[in-house]
C-alpha cells in the first residue's frame, strides 16, 4: 500500500474505529464475537459428550460452568444467568432424551450452582470492566500519546494519540519492537535503555537534553519529550512513555536563540567600538567580529567612493593586497546599496561586483552582501565569503549579518563625523594661527620696519653727517629689536630647543620667557624620556604635543588668568606622561563657550595623541589643566632633515 493510499484509508477509518478498540489494540465487536463463539461450541460439545458417555453421576454437566463464566465475565451477571439458564435447559433436554433420572434435588442444585456462578463471576467482572474502561479512558483521552512496552521491548499498549503522533494504526504496533518508533540512528542502542528501565522501574522523565526524536512512519523525524511511568497488570510490568512532540516549541526556542544572536551581535559591536572614532580602528573591528559572527573565511567591507566601492577593510581567507583596490558598482553590491537588501548567492562564478582572486588563485563559491544602511542610505556593504563549514550560507546567516552591519554602519557613520569635525576645528585652529602671526606681523614687524624706513629715507635728504650717523645707530637698535621679536614668534612655531636639547629645556626655556615677559612665578619641574634609548627623550612627536599644550596653557594664563604664580609639571610613568599646569588666577566657567581656539586646540592635540585631558577651574579659583598621552614606542629623535631645518636657526641667520 503506498503511502497517500494508507493515509486515505486510515482517513476513512476515522475515529469510530478508534472508539471501539482498546489499548492493545482488540476491536471490542470481534472480541465479543469470538466469547460468544467460543461459550457456544463449548455448551454444543459439553451436550454431545454427555451423549457419547456413560455419565450415570451426572458429573459432566458440571462442566457447563466454564461457557457460563466466559459469558459472564465477557457480558457480565445478565448474560451469565442466561448462561446458566442454557445450561440448565441441557441437562433437562439430557434428561428426556436418556434414561438417567434426575431428583427435583439435582436439578435445583445445580440451578443454584449454574445460576450464582453466573451472577457473581459477572458481578466481579463488572466491576474489573469498569475499572479497565476507566483506565482505558484515561490513556486515550490523555493529551499525550502513550505507548506501552514490555520487558522485552514489545509494544503492548497504544493510545490514539500515539496513532496521530506516529501515523500507525495501533493494530500495526502491537506486537512490535518499540525500535520502529525510534530514529534509525538511536536503534542500535535502544533495547539497551529499555533493559536498563526495568532494572530500575520508576516515574521519571528522560533528560531532554539528549536531544530525543521520534519517527513517523513516513520516515521524518520529530522533536519531542517522554516521560516514563509504571503500570503493573496481569501479565507483568509495563513501561508506558507519555510521549509529546515539540516540534512549535522547539521552534519557537530557535527563534528566540536567534533573536537573541541578533541583539547580542548588536551588542558586541556596539560594546567593541562604541568610544572607538578611528575609522580604521572601526572597520577592522567590524570585519574581525562580522567574520567570527556567521563564521565566514572571509569577510570584506566596501565603502562607497564616488561611482564605485573601496576594499576598506578585510579578515580571513582574503587576499590582502585587495585593501584599498576599487570595485564597481555591480552586480551583487550594486543590488545591496540600490536596494538596501542583502544579498545572499550560493554560487559566485561569473557574478559581478565581488573583488576577484589575482594570481589565478580560486575565489570564493558562496556570499553574503548585506548594506551598511544608515539614515536611509548605503555607507557601503558588508562581504562574507564561504561559511567554513559550508560553503553556503544560511537564511539565518543573513539575518545576523543584517543585524550586525546596522550597527556598524551607526559605527563607520560616527567615526566618519568625527573625522571631519577634528579636520574642521583643525582648519579653524590652524586658520585662526594664521590670523595672530599676520596680526603680529603687520602691528609690529611691518610698523617697525615701516617707521625705519621713513627714518632713513629723512637722514638721506638731511646734509648732517651726524645726523645720518644718529638715525643709523638708531635704525640698527630697531633692525635688532625686530629680528628678537621675529625669533621669539618662530620659536613659538618650533624651538629650537626643543629639538637640540629636549623638553625640559625647551619647557624651561618657554617659561623663564614667560616669566620674564608676563612678571609670573614660575614653579617648573620636568621629568621625561627614562624609558628611551636616547638618554632624556621622547619620541619627537610626543615632545612637540607636550610642549604645545604647555606653551599654550602659559598664553592662557598671561592673557587671561592675572596670576602670580604657575605651577609646571611634566612626569613620566609606565607607558604614559602627565602633565600638570595650574594657576592661582581669576579662574573661568570650563564649560562656557569662548571665542578662541586655546582650550580647542588643547583637546585636539592631546586627542590626536590619544590621551586624555581634563580643565579644573571655577571664578575665583585658579585653573588646573591636567593632561596624560601614552608615550606608545619612541624610536629615538631623528636627526633633521635638510628640506626641514629649525626655524631659529633661521632666526638665528637673521
Amino acid at each position: 500500500m503506498t503511502g497517500y493510499a494508507r493515509r486515505r484509508w486510515g482517513e476513512r477509518r476515522g475515529l469510530g474505529s478508534l472508539a471501539r478498540r482498546g489499548p492493545l489494540g482488540l476491536d471490542e465487536r470481534d472480541r465479543r464475537k469470538a466469547v460468544l463463539a467460543a461459550a457456544i461450541l463449548l455448551f454444543a460439545g459439553i451436550f454431545v459428550l454427555r451423549l457419547a458417555s456413560d455419565d450415570p453421576g451426572e458429573l459432566i454437566s458440571i462442566l457447563y460452568v466454564l461457557p457460563i463464566v466466559l459469558i459472564a465475565v465477557e457480558f457480565g451477571a445478565a448474560a451469565g444467568t442466561a448462561a446458566a439458564g442454557v445450561a440448565v435447559a441441557g441437562i433437562a433436554v439430557w434428561d428426556l432424551s436418556s434414561d438417567a433420572e434426575i431428583s427435583v434435588v439435582g436439578y435445583v442444585t445445580r440451578a443454584i450452582a449454574f445460576f450464582g456462578v453466573g451472577a457473581v463471576v459477572g458481578a466481579l467482572s463488572a466491576g474489573t470492566r469498569k475499572a479497565r474502561s476507566i483506565q482505558h479512558q484515561l490513556i486515550e483521552s490523555a493529551p499525550d500519546a502513550v505507548v506501552g512496552v514490555d520487558e522485552v521491548g514489545t509494544i503492548v499498549l497504544v493510545n490514539a494519540q500515539a496513532e496521530r503522533l506516529f501515523g500507525y494504526d495501533r493494530n500495526e504496533l502491537v506486537g512490535e519492537p518499540i525500535e520502529m518508533l525510534v530514529p534509525d540512528s538511536v536503534r542500535p542502542d535502544h533495547p539497551g535503555h529499555v533493559s536498563g528501565f526495568f532494572l530500575n522501574p520508576r516515574t521519571r522523565p528522560i533528560n531532554v537534553a539528549l536531544g530525543l526524536r521520534g519517527r513517523h512512519w513516513l520516515g521524518h523525524e520529530f522533536p519531542c519529550e517522554i516521560s516514563l511511568s509504571v503500570l503493573e497488570t496481569g501479565r507483568g510490568t509495563v513501561a508506558l512513555a507519555a510521549i509529546r512532540d515539540v516540534t512549535e516549541r522547539t521552534r519557537a526556542d530557535e527563534e528566540l536563540r536567534r533573536a537573541f544572536r541578533r541583539l547580542e551581535a548588536t551588542t558586541e559591536i556596539a560594546r567593541a567600538i562604541g568610544g572607538e572614532t578611528e575609522l580604521e580602528t572601526v572597520l577592522d573591528a567590524i570585519v574581525e567580529r562580522g567574520r567570527a559572527l556567521v563564521e565566514a573565511n572571509g569577510l570584506v567591507v566596501m565603502l562607497v567612493e564616488g561611482e564605485g566601492l573601496v576594499v576598506a577593510a578585510t579578515a580571513g581567507n582574503v587576499e590582502a593586497g585587495i585593501r584599498g583596490m576599487h570595485v564597481p558598482l555591480a552586480g551583487l553590491t550594486a543590488s545591496a546599496v540600490r536596494s538596501l537588501e542583502p544579498q545572499r548567492v550560493d554560487e559566485l562564478k561569473g557574478l559581478s561586483g565581488v573583488p576577484e582572486a589575482r594570481d589565478g588563485a580560486s575565489g570564493p563559491s558562496a556570499a553574503i552582501v548585506v548594506p551598511l544602511e544608515f539614515r536611509g542610505s548605503a555607507l557601503g556593504v558588508v562581504a562574507a565569503f564561504d561559511r567554513r563549514d559550508g560553503p553556503s550560507f544560511s537564511e539565518e546567516d543573513e539575518r545576523l549579518l543584517l543585524a550586525f552591519a546596522a550597527s556598524a554602519a551607526t559605527a563607520v557613520a560616527t567615526a566618519r563625523d568625527v573625522a571631519q569635525d577634528r579636520l574642521r576645528r583643525t582648519i579653524e585652529a590652524a586658520e585662526h594661527e594664521r590670523k595672530r602671526w599676520a596680526r603680529e606681523l603687520h602691528d609690529e614687524t611691518l610698523q617697525g620696519l615701516g617707521a625705519l624706513r621713513v627714518a632713513l629715507a629723512s637722514a638721506l635728504r638731511g646734509d648732517s653727517l651726524e645726523s645720518i650717523r644718529a638715525v643709523v645707530s638708531t635704525a640698527v637698535d630697531e633692525i635688532a629689536e625686530e629680528i628678537r621679536s621675529l625669533r621669539s614668534l618662530i620659536s613659538e612655531l618650533r624651538p629650537a630647543a626643543l629639538d637640540e636639547l629636549g623638553l625640559a629645556a625647551a619647557i624651561d626655556a618657554l617659561s623663564e620667557r614667560s616669566a620674564n615677559v608676563v612678571g609670573l612665578e614660575m614653579d617648573s619641574q620636568v621629568d621625561v624620556g627614562r624609558g628611551s634609548e636616547e638618554a632624556g627623550r621622547l619620541a619627537p612627536e610626543l615632545e612637540s604635543t607636550l610642549y604645545r599644550l604647555v606653551q599654550e596653557a602659559l598664553t592662557n594664563v598671561a592673557k587671561h588668568a592675572r596670576a602670580e604664580r604657575v605651577r609646571i609639571r611634566v612626569s613620566e610613568g609606565e607607558g604614559y606622561v602627565d602633565v600638570e599646569v595650574s594657576d592661582d588666577g581669576v579662574g573661568f566657567d570650563p564649560e562656557a563657550a569662548t571665542g578662541g581656539f586655546g582650550l580647542l586646540g588643547m583637546r585636539e592635540r592631546v586627542a590626536m595623541a590619544g590621551g586624555t585631558i581634563e580643565i579644573n577651574s571655577m571664578p575665583g579659583q585658579g585653573a588646573t589643566v591636567l593632561a596624560r598621552l601614552p608615550t606608545g614606542d619612541p624610536q629615538g629623535t631623528p636627526p633633521l632633515s635638510v628640506e626641514e631645518p629649525s626655524l631659529e636657526r633661521v632666526a638665528n641667520e637673521l
